[in-house]
């Protein structure tokens, strides 16, 4: 422990430890580094709002390195003119983020409607199409060129809104999942994102937090950092906020200085941020790593894939439908060239890459309004094929509400709360205070189950600020899984207390007495004699030997407890001469206190969500490390059989690879688990062929997260280790929103499947009337211009309308689907030819079958404007029909409902409306149809596309895959 200078007070909000020497504030959340600032700091610091309102225009200072581990304490304050019982207040930080700039590696880029505009235009599909506008303004008519250019203008439009809209849903889901640091501004602790940190924030650091900023560290209690993602150095380094070093001192040796991006691993701490961003230790090395771009998904890639051999092909077909049409003076050579350039506008797919990321990016920010954040856009496409979810009990599948049930024995109460308060790592603060959750008019930073505590030695007259006014922190040994336990070591004058928590069985296996009466901690008494170590001596009056017989005794209590559904916790301390040196030793011949049961109620929407992932085909297994008996009335209460089988994590370390894989095939409860036991989990699911998601709050949870298809995180008691590890942050911590993020997933993915079939098919259909009608000798059947106007219609149809349609009523009772099934399989690919040849056969059917004039014309030359008229009609005819009829998947149109999608009832109205206008306003009709069709070549050519689309939809169960609902 190394407390401040002598002579420096401070006071805090939640922690005041005061003495003739030194005083200590014990503080919450983020991490340290350091070493530099930005240049002229001292100037700033000394006039810091003339200096800083000078150069606000500045966005980076000239950097001048700072020795900042060669200084005092003291001398760190003065220098960033900052007090540590106020902090920088709220003006003084915004001025300095002014000044500074944002604490990234990176300058954020805002997108904005002209980036995107400008990027759209300069795509090499958009130039295509200014170059048939160019053309046209060369070769054409005045009144065609005039609707080239607004189409392009429409077109551009549409991209750039649909681009916009992905962006933005995309910064929503930075700014959601950007990490967070507690810090004291205004003499008041509150959580501020860790991009607005600047010199001088006084930053509070617990384990399992990244370190934000570059810190000097001004107060340390058992504090050890991972520096290893800097240094290489694989042990954690214990820090000392009170050394003073040599300049020449090494970075891997700065003991008294923390670094952005490294990991409080166990203790906690107070820092001063001396650097932010790219004038940090880890911002000189790894800005230009950060400043890479994010990793496609692989449904991305696959897209991206697809896109590039289409283009390939598209350009192959439409330059031979082209050249055929000119080779047998079907077209003249200008007709050709428009031809040949407005297919491939139509057939290329160039909006196949911008549905997929912006259905991915949608659908994330979708879950996020659910309060589940994305941090990894490839979570989104893998939550519809998870088939195997490893759920934490503490505040997944229950409420995180503590709450003190009861305390045996009754006369050691007030001994127990005593020393949950010297064993406490949560910090109490004013209500209304930034906290991770709020209990009986309180707000805390911390774990719930020591809020509990706190507030119920709250209500016993037993203050936190009363007890650590008079002792002082010496050491901690913090919580392990494999210790199960917790020592802190506290000191008034010469007397030495080691206060212990944890699981019952393993603090009653280092205990050798028991505590006779309901005493309190008295500061001014003696302690009762302690004997050596290794060696039971006589009890004291205040003790009793604890016999075999009374550890049974409480070992069947604690049983009987969690039996009920309590977490149990138990006591125990010793009086030491010295203060120990490790956990072995101040965790040895200790004397057991007692036993305090805790309540924690479980979610009420956790049943319901439990039965939808049942009838989903996705297996749950609930894991937690408290009690067998806790577990299994947990897990009653939230929705799990009873004969759902409970395993230990000893019970797990017995089975063979083999044996846990027969044990996955069904939901299971396991219980006293480590993080190894979870992570073990995972892998062997994995093998097994599982898709798993597994939740975690702890850094040591984070391989497992790591290793899962995707790993889910705690927002509201989740270390920012694990919330890195993780694909998706739950914000609520709600096991009910994991579910509705699984239900996302899979209506993502099948909406997905249904734009791009419907995109493709809209191509293929194109593409194949056009071959088939030079191959035929009756030409191209449409003209440049109408091509461009179909471009328009399909493009908004699969990237507005099919994405948004709502899920049909079987979503979460079919199985989960396989991963490493290709995106256009089998019954996919004839889905999409189906729906091709379906448009295809609209288009030339609607022609041949055209009564009158135009059946005399089969024998001689085919009428050219006929032709694109009655082509033109019943395009667009198909292609309205045929995106309803490929909404639904499995379920019937009627059942399904017709109005439940609004923005396919709006492109619908909005394509009818635009054929409405073309028949009736003379000039769109001259220039679309050419006045070529009669009012009864109309009713044929709308009924026989009509037709053909419904025949589609009759027809369509006999080669998609009516896979039956899951039971």
């Amino acid at each position: 422990m190394a407390g401040s200078p002598a002579g420096m007070e401070w006071v805090s909000n939640i922690r005041r430890v005061k003495n003739a020497d030194s005083s200590m504030f014990i503080g919450w959340r983020n991490g340290s580094a350091a070493s530099e600032i930005n240049g002229r700091m001292d100037k700033i610091i000394a006039h810091p709002r003339k200096e800083i309102r000078a150069r606000r225009s500045v966005a980076v200072v000239p950097h001048i390195r700072r020795v900042w581990h060669s200084i005092s304490v003291q001398e760190t304050l003065k220098s960033l003119h900052v007090s540590l019982s106020e902090g920088l207040s709220e003006a003084e930080a915004q001025e300095r983020l002014e000044s500074f700039g944002p604490n990234a590696l990176v300058p954020l880029r805002r997108e904005t409607v002209g980036h995107v505009l400008v990027e759209a235009i300069s795509e090499p599909m958009i130039l295509l199409l200014l170059t048939v506008g160019v053309l046209y303004a060369f070769w054409g008519e005045l009144w065609e060129t005039a609707v080239v250019f607004a189409i392009i203008g429409i077109l551009v439009g549409v991209e750039v809104y649909n681009e916009w809209r992905t962006e933005k849903a995309l910064e929503s889901l930075r700014e959601l999942a950007q990490p967070w640091a507690a810090v004291r501004r205004d003499g008041q602790i509150r959580e501020v994102p860790v991009i607005q940190l600047v010199p001088g924030d006084e930053v509070l650091l617990l384990a399992g937090r990244r370190v934000p900023a570059d810190l000097r560290l001004v107060e340390t209690v058992a504090l050890a950092v991972d520096e290893s993602i800097l240094t290489g150095e694989s042990l954690p380094v214990e820090k000392d906020a009170d050394l003073v070093l040599s300049e020449t001192t090494p970075l891997a040796e700065r003991r008294n200085l923390a670094y952005a991006g490294t990991l409080v691993v166990r203790g906690r701490g107070v820092g001063i941020v001396v650097a932010t961003g790219r004038e940090t230790e880890w911002g000189r090395v790894a800005h230009q790593t950060a400043a890479l771009l994010p990793e496609k998904t692989p449904l991305q890639r696959t897209m991206r894939e697809l896109a590039r051999w289409t283009v390939l092909a598209a350009l192959a077909l439409t330059a031979l439908a082209a050249g055929l049409a000119y080779a047998r003076t079907l077209a003249s050579a200008r007709d050709a060239i428009l031809s040949g350039l407005a297919l491939a506008f139509f057939t290329i797919p160039e909006e196949l890459p911008i549905i997929i990321t912006m259905v991915l990016a949608l659908g994330g920010w979708r879950l996020a309004r659910q309060r589940a954040i994305v941090r990894r856009l490839q979570a989104v496409e893998t939550l519809g094929a998870v088939s195997l979810i490893a759920a934490d009990k503490t505040g997944t599948l229950t409420e995180n509400r503590m709450s003190v049930a009861a305390v045996h024995p009754s006369t050691r109460e007030r001994r127990c709360l005593e020393l949950a308060v010297f064993c406490s790592d949560t910090l109490a603060l004013p209500a209304g205070s930034a906290g991770t959750g709020t209990t009986a008019g309180f707000s805390w930073l911390g774990d719930p189950t020591e809020a509990a505590l706190l507030e119920r030695a709250r209500q016993a007259g037993i203050l936190a600020d009363d007890l650590q006014r008079l002792w002082l922190p010496r050491r901690e040994f913090p919580f392990d899984p494999e210790r199960r336990r917790m020592s802190a070591v506290w000191q008034h004058e010469a007397r030495i207390l080691v206060a212990v928590k944890g699981a019952p069985e393993s603090v009653l296996a280092c205990c050798a007495r028991e505590l006779a009466d309901g005493s309190a901690i008295d500061a001014a008494a003696e302690p009762p004699p302690n004997p050596k170590a290794g060696a039971l001596g006589p009890a004291s009056p205040a003790e009793l030997v604890l016999t075999e017989d009374r550890r049974q005794y409480w070992l069947q209590l604690a049983d009987r407890l969690a039996e009920s559904g309590h977490r149990v916790l138990a006591f125990a301390e010793r009086w030491h001469q010295q203060i120990p040196t490790s956990a072995a030793q101040a965790e040895a011949d200790l004397t057991f206190v007692g036993l305090v049961a805790l309540a924690d109620p479980p979610r009420r929407e956790v049943p319901a969500a439990l039965a939808e992932c049942r009838a989903a085909g996705i297996r749950v297994i609930m894991v937690t490390g408290d009690h067998a008996g806790t577990a299994r009335r947990i897990a009653q209460e939230v929705g799990f059989a009873p004969e759902t089988p409970v395993l230990t994590g000893q019970d797990l370390d017995r089975l063979d690879d083999a044996a846990l894989q027969a044990q996955l095939n069904q939901p299971i409860v396991l219980a006293r688990a480590t993080p190894q036991h979870k992570l073990r989990l995972v892998q062997s699911a994995k093998r097994a062929g599982e898709r798993v998601a597994v939740t975690g709050d702890g850094v040591n949870d984070a391989p497992a997260l790591r290793a899962a298809d995707v790993g889910i995180a705690m927002g509201q008691r989740g270390s920012d280790v694990a919330r890195e590890a993780a694909d998706l942050i739950l914000a609520d911590d709600n096991f009910a929103t994991l579910v509705h993020a699984v239900r996302e997933g899979r209506l993502l993915f099948a909406n997905l499947s249904k734009s791009v079939r419907y995109y493709l098919a809209c191509k293929l259909g194109l593409l194949a009337s056009c071959l088939a009608g030079v191959l035929t000798g009756v030409g191209i059947p449409f003209h440049p211009l109408q091509v461009i106007v179909l471009e328009l219609f399909v493009d908004l149809g699969a990237s507005v309308a099919l994405v948004a349609e709502p899920p049909e009523g079987d979503l979460m009772r079919r199985r989960p689907r396989d991963p490493h099934r290709p995106f256009l399989h089998g019954r996919v690919l004839a889905d999409l030819f189906a729906a091709a040849a379906t448009l295809f056969l609209a288009v030339t059917l609607s022609y041949w079958l055209l009564p009158g004039p135009a059946s005399a014309s089969k024998t001689a030359s085919t009428s050219s404007d006929l032709l694109a008229a009655s082509s033109f009609v019943a395009w667009f005819a198909g292609h309205v029909s045929l995106a309803w009829a490929m909404r639904t998947d499995r379920i019937n149109l009627w059942r399904h409902g017709w109005f439940r999608n609004p923005m396919l009832l709006l492109w619908t109205l909005l394509t009818v409306g635009f054929l409405g206008c073309v028949a009736t306003i003379p000039c769109l009709k001259g220039i679309f149809l050419r006045d070529a069709l009669t009012g009864q070549q109309w009713g044929v050519v709308l009924l026989v596309a009509l037709a053909a689309c419904s025949a589609f939809r009759v027809i369509r169960p006999l080669w998609t895959h009516r896979e039956p609902p899951l039971a």
